[in-house]
């Protein structure tokens, strides 16, 4: 495995192959550190087993009241752990995540 490890798409951890939608989910890993100034799947200190269990694992839930609605379907779409409904990998491609 290459790359960072709290960014890894869960197919990635679970070497199931990957293909251009682990861009799309660590956007999402990204985008929710910046609105949020915290790391959506990492904690200071885990070791590196814990934290692949909880991206192949842990599902994503709602800030509730600390982001829009449109910004929690955004973050939401993007780490979506099936890479076939993860946004950006739908009919509309990319364009969806540029709307």
């Amino acid at each position: 495995m290459c790359g960072t490890p709290a960014y890894l798409a869960p197919e990635m951890v679970l070497s199931l192959g990957h293909s251009f939608s682990v861009d799309h989910w660590a956007l999402g890993i990204m985008v929710h550190e910046m609105l949020f100034k915290e790391s959506f799947f990492f904690i200071e200190g885990m070791d590196p087993v814990t934290l692949y269990k909880s991206i192949a694992e842990d599902k994503f839930t709602r800030p509730t009241g600390r982001c829009s609605e449109e910004g929690c379907d955004f973050l939401e779409g993007l780490l979506q752990k099936d890479p076939v409904y993860r946004l950006g990998s739908l009919a509309g491609g990319e364009n969806d995540i540029l709307q």
